[in-house]
């Protein structure tokens, strides 16, 4: 589980600053090394990091550490 958490560290920077066609690229390296759903591996990479307003505090959302 450590692993993975470390895994999505690494790849949601990239993953978010990507292309769309280099997004599809490390979203199957991600998947392969990790063993997660297609879908589930690409919403994780993608709100990885991402602060969603919850009434007047902020909430993180996709934090893998959490």
């Amino acid at each position: 589980m450590a692993e993975r958490r470390v895994l999505v560290k690494a790849f949601a920077g990239r993953y978010q600053k990507a292309t769309k066609k280099a997004r599809g690229v490390i979203l199957d390296e991600f998947v392969a090394a990790t063993g997660y759903n297609r879908r589930y591996a690409a919403w994780l990479l993608r709100s990885h990091g991402k602060k969603v307003p919850l009434g007047r505090r902020w909430m993180v959302v996709g934090d893998a550490s959490k």
